[in-house]
C-alpha cells in the first residue's frame, strides 16, 4: 500500500471518529423477563418490574431491593408458573421514596397495584383491580396514580378503564372508559393532562381537572364533553407509547406503523415525524427536551435530535424487540429492556 493511500485511510478514520457520538458499551444489569422500568427522579435507583416482582438497582448497577409481586406462592410451586408478571408498569413518586407496581394475590385470584416503601421493601397501600393492568403512571405533582386496565363485562363486549387512585385518601375514581385497548398512559409535567396511546392508532389527551364532567357509562355511547378530551389522529396502526417533553408543550407518540409523531399541544398538530424501519414500542425524552430515544421491534435503540430533526445514533446490543426504555435524569445513561430477557444500561455522551 502506498504512503499516500495509507494517509488517506488515516484521515478518513479520523473524520469518522470526530463526527461520531461517543457511546460506551452497555452493561447487562438483569437477566429475565421485564415488562417495565424507570429511574427514580433523584437518579439514584432503577426499578425493574417483571418476572415475579420489582427489583431495585442502585446507580452502580447493584441489586439493592426486591419487591415480590405475588402475595401468595404455594409450596413447591414451579418457577415458570409463578415467576411471570401479573401486570405492566412501575412508577416512582416525586420524592424517590415510594414506587407503585402491579401485584397478584394467587390465593384470592385478585389483581391490583401496591405502593411500596422502596427503602424498607414494605407495602404501604394497595388497590384492587378487576383484571391485570396495561400501564401505571404516578402524577409527580400529586399523590395520584393513573392506571389503565381491561374491565371485564358481561356478554361479548370488553372495555378499558382509566382509574385515578388517590394514595393519601385511599380512593379510586373511574375516570374514563374506552372500547379500544389502551397501551400506554402518561401524565403531563403539570399534572393536569393525561395522555393515552390506543390500539386503533389514536392519541387521547384528557383534562383531569374537568373529571367531574365525565359520566362513565360505556353502554350509552355518549361521548365525553369536548372540554375533557382531545383526540389526535395521524398514526395508521396501534400507538404503543406516549411521552411528554420537559415543559409539556410537546407530546411524542410512537406506533407499530414505524413512526414517531411530535404533537404541538396548543395547536394539536403534528410538527415532526421521525420514520423508523420497524414498529416502535417505547419512547422517552431527555430532561432538556432536546433528544428523544426510541426502542423498536428490530432490537435497536435510536436517539433523535428534536432541533435538527436528525437521527443522532443507534444503540445495538439487544437480540430481540425493545420493550421499554428510560432516560436517566442527568441524561448520561439510558436503561433498556428487551424480549431477549436482558436489561441494559448504556452510558451516553451526546454533547
Amino acid at each position: 500500500m502506498s504512503r499516500l493511500l495509507f494517509l488517506s485511510f488515516v484521515l478518513l478514520a479520523c473524520a469518522i471518529t470526530a463526527n461520531a457520538q461517543t457511546i460506551s458499551p452497555s452493561t447487562v444489569v438483569f437477566m429475565g423477563h421485564v415488562e417495565s422500568l424507570e429511574w427514580s427522579p433523584d437518579g439514584q435507583s432503577l426499578a425493574i418490574q417483571g418476572e415475579g416482582g420489582t427489583r431495585i438497582f442502585n446507580f452502580d448497577n447493584q441489586l439493592i431491593g426486591y419487591l415480590e409481586e405475588n402475595d401468595y406462592v404455594p409450596p413447591n410451586a414451579s418457577f415458570d408458573s409463578y415467576s411471570q408478571s401479573w401486570g405492566v408498569g412501575v412508577s416512582w413518586d416525586t420524592e424517590s421514596k415510594n414506587l407503585v407496581a402491579p401485584y397478584y394475590d394467587i390465593l384470592e385470584s385478585r389483581f391490583g397495584i401496591k405502593v411500596w416503601d422502596a427503602e424498607t421493601e414494605t407495602p404501604i397501600f394497595n388497590y384492587t383491580l378487576s383484571t391485570d393492568n396495561t400501564d401505571i403512571d404516578w402524577n409527580k405533582n400529586t399523590h395520584e396514580v393513573a392506571i389503565s386496565y381491561r374491565s371485564p363485562q358481561e356478554g361479548a363486549y370488553e372495555f378499558w378503564d382509566i382509574t385515578i387512585v388517590n394514595i393519601d385518601e385511599n380512593t379510586g375514581f373511574a375516570f374514563a372508559v374506552s372500547e379500544i385497548p389502551i397501551n400506554d398512559i402518561a401524565w403531563s409535567p403539570n399534572g393536569i393532562f393525561l395522555a393515552t396511546g390506543n390500539a386503533d392508532g389514536r392519541v387521547d389527551i384528557w383534562d383531569t381537572s374537568q373529571r367531574d364532567l365525565i359520566q362513565v357509562n360505556p353502554f350509552t355511547g355518549t361521548p365525553p364533553p369536548k372540554e375533557t378530551l382531545t383526540t389526535l389522529w395521524g398514526h395508521s396502526s396501534a400507538v404503543n407509547a406516549v411521552a411528554w417533553n420537559n415543559d409539556g408543550s410537546l407530546l411524542a407518540s410512537a406506533s407499530s406503523d414505524g413512526s414517531i409523531r411530535i404533537w404541538d399541544i396548543n395547536t394539536h398538530e403534528t410538527i415532526q415525524i421521525f420514520e423508523n424501519r420497524s414498529g416502535i414500542n417505547s419512547i422517552d425524552w431527555d430532561s432538556t427536551g432536546a433528544f428523544l430515544a426510541s426502542g423498536s421491534e428490530d432490537a435497536i435503540i435510536r436517539i433523535w435530535n428534536i432541533t435538527t430533526r436528525e437521527l443522532v445514533t443507534e444503540l445495538e446490543g439487544h437480540q430481540d424487540a425493545i420493550t421499554d426504555l428510560d432516560w436517566h435524569p442527568d441524561n448520561t445513561k439510558i436503561a433498556t429492556s428487551s424480549k431477549d430477557n436482558r436489561v441494559r444500561v448504556w452510558d451516553l455522551n451526546l454533547e
